[in-house]
Order: structure tokens, then C-alpha cells, then sequence
């Protein structure tokens, strides 16, 4: 019985896999890529979150270019 499952998820993966290439606004995301997706948006918000930080705390008269 467990070996009709793996087949049946491989098999389903297969028409998830084939509906992509049919589709490319379709995208089947693994974990791995979840995760660097979300860490890599938290450095995003983390840098923004200094850079806002950097200008407040920056003196009136300096010029930004």
C-alpha cells in the first residue's frame, strides 16, 4: 500500500511539473525555497529597517545625493 502512494505522489508531481511547463505563471515551491525566500525578504526588511534608522538619526544639513 505504501508503495501505491509514493507512485501516486510521483505521479502527481509529474502533472504539477508538466502543468508548469504548460503554464509558467504556475510555480510548485519546495521548502528549501520557501525558507530562502523568507530569509532573504527578512534581510531586505532588516536593511530598510537600518537604512530609515541611519536618516532619521542623521543631521539636518547633510545633503543626500
Amino acid at each position: 500500500m505504501i508503495e501505491n502512494i509514493q507512485t501516486a505522489s510521483k505521479e502527481n508531481i509529474k502533472e504539477i511539473r508538466r502543468k508548469e511547463k504548460m503554464n509558467p505563471s504556475i510555480q510548485l515551491y519546495t521548502y528549501n525555497d520557501l525558507l530562502a525566500f523568507m530569509e532573504s525578504t527578512v534581510k531586505f526588511v532588516r536593511m530598510l529597517k537600518n537604512e530609515d534608522n541611519l536618516v532619521k538619526s542623521a543631521p539636518e544639513n547633510l545633503i543626500y545625493i
